[in-house]
């Protein structure tokens, strides 16, 4: 329609974060650390600088809920003095500065493949607690058309 912004022209600001997401990419490794403390059931600190690792796509309820308290024992039960593998997405969580990351417990003997996800473990777990049905990709929901 005449008058409106093309949708394929790029603004300076969309230009900038499709850039630094690029960058973001193009840095992805898989890193390796000791859990050092959980802070929450979705926060933990690594021992190498102090770096603190945000679970992706893990919602914990706030610490001094029955709910919330019971996860992070899970949390220090899964990860706490372990091995770990996290591959950052690129995205670093706006309240605490956590790098948002995959995490998987180490195996030296299996590969990342046959390693224990944590995400999935707490998101697996949240949703038996809280009665929530999970999808096929085993993010708790319930708006998916196949669980209702």
């Amino acid at each position: 329609m005449p008058g409106l912004p093309r949708q394929d022209a790029l603004s300076p600001n969309r230009c900038a974060k499709l850039l630094c997401r690029l960058a973001c990419y193009a840095e992805v490794v898989m890193r390796t650390g000791i859990c050092a403390a959980v802070l929450s059931g979705d926060t933990i600190l690594l021992d190498r600088g102090g770096t603190r690792l945000r679970y992706c796509n893990v919602w914990a309820p706030a610490l001094g809920t029955p709910i919330g308290d019971a996860l992070k024992e899970y949390n220090q039960k899964l990860v706490l003095g372990k091995a770990l593998r996290y591959l950052p997405n690129g995205h670093v969580h706006w309240d605490s500065a956590a790098i948002i990351a995959d995490v998987y417990v180490a195996d030296p003997s299996q590969g990342v493949e046959k390693s224990l996800w944590v995400n999935q473990e707490l998101r697996f777990w949240l949703a038996r607690r809280i009665k929530a049905p999970v999808w096929q990709d085993g993010i708790p929901g319930d708006d998916n058309p196949a669980t209702l």
